[in-house]
């Protein structure tokens, strides 16, 4: 017989808190080495006021890289707490990706630095800061590729605990285990959708859009807004509501028309002066558009599946609280083992 109470806030397994303090320890050390990137940075340069350039550009990367971090510390709590398998795997992923973007990072910084005597660009005062800077864009690869390699192991570990517990409450029936396999996917991509899109934002208002924009205060509303669909789809597809999934698709619908519009907007700026801003930050926003694109779609497809698995039983064990389970004993599992809610 299962209890129902919740899972704690820390986890209780061993390799469950390795994780979790692992996941805290390396956003804390990349977010120091970033702030200190920042801070040198700041002293060597002298941005154009009025002119979005690569210079004027990088402490907006830095902040969404160091958001990342902490994304990455939510998503990883919030998949130990729920013991959601297919999160685990997401935050790997996810790892992977920040420490690809080091890499990448590294390059932007000295491609900046790099002093040319035939056409020296004036907003870098300091060049020599680039002696303080390039041991901390050394060591962020390095520190998130020895962690990547450490997540795995306990990843692979916590797939393990979490797939027992996971046969313990569904079953063996292969169809529910899909079901709810999708129903893990499907809340794992809304989380990707909301970091994305305010990725993305905050890139626009920062480098693109001004305050006397109309755009500008929409923008701004967007975040929000997004923060209730998001937690309304989480409702609705555990209480397998379709009025309110069906609202959230059209919602993912409208985000995904935004994405692309404002991609296509920054190969086709009509104001001159709008596409003076778009050429240091084309590349940077199609690249965070793109990625933002192809998470709303897998989010519509794995939408579409959850809400096909509407009325075939799943509901029954998510929401269950104790009770004796008939699904189980009629493929097989004792009658007097009992369920507790299923946390994802």
């Amino acid at each position: 017989m299962y209890s129902s109470r919740p899972s704690p806030i820390i986890p209780e397994t061993i390799y469950g808190r390795l994780t979790l303090f692992c996941g805290i320890v390396e956003a804390a050390v990349i977010i120091i080495l970033e702030s200190i990137i920042a801070y040198f940075f700041g002293k060597s340069t002298n941005p154009t006021e009025g002119v979005v350039s690569p210079v004027r550009g990088i402490p907006v990367y830095l902040t969404v890289f160091s958001l990342a971090q902490v994304f990455s510390v939510i998503l990883c709590w919030d998949a130990l707490y729920h013991k959601n398998t297919i999160q685990i795997i997401g935050w790997v992923l996810f790892n992977f990706a920040t420490f690809a973007y080091s890499i990448f990072q590294y390059n932007q910084m000295i491609g900046l630095f790099e002093f040319d005597p035939l056409n020296p660009n004036p907003e870098i005062t300091d060049p020599d800061a680039l002696k303080s800077i390039r041991p901390a864009l050394v060591v962020i690869p390095i520190i998130l590729g020895v962690f990547q390699l450490v997540d795995l192991v306990l990843a692979w570990k916590l797939y393990q605990e979490f797939g027992w517990r996971i046969y313990k409450k569904i079953g063996a029936d292969p169809r529910m285990k899909n079901m709810y396999r999708w129903y893990q996917i499907f809340l794992m991509l809304l989380k990707f959708d909301f970091f994305f899109a305010v990725g993305f934002t905050i890139q626009f208002l920062a480098l693109i859009l001004q305050k006397n924009d109309p755009e500008f205060a929409i923008t701004v509303a967007a975040i929000p807004i997004a923060a209730i669909i998001t937690a309304m789809a989480v409702y609705g597809v555990r209480r397998e509501d379709r009025r309110i999934l069906a609202v959230f698709m059209l919602g993912l619908v409208t985000l995904l028309a935004y994405f692309i519009f404002k991609i296509w907007r920054t190969y086709n700026a009509q104001d001159p002066e709008r596409e003076k801003r778009y050429q240091s930050t084309r590349k940077y926003l199609t690249f965070f558009g793109a990625l933002s694109i192809f998470v709303v779609a897998m989010t519509l497809v794995v939408g579409t599946i959850c809400w096909m698995n509407f009325g075939r039983g799943l509901q029954q064990i998510l929401l269950s609280s104790g009770r004796p389970s008939t699904a189980n004993a009629a493929n097989g599992a004792p009658r007097a083992e009992q369920r507790k809610p299923i946390d994802v």
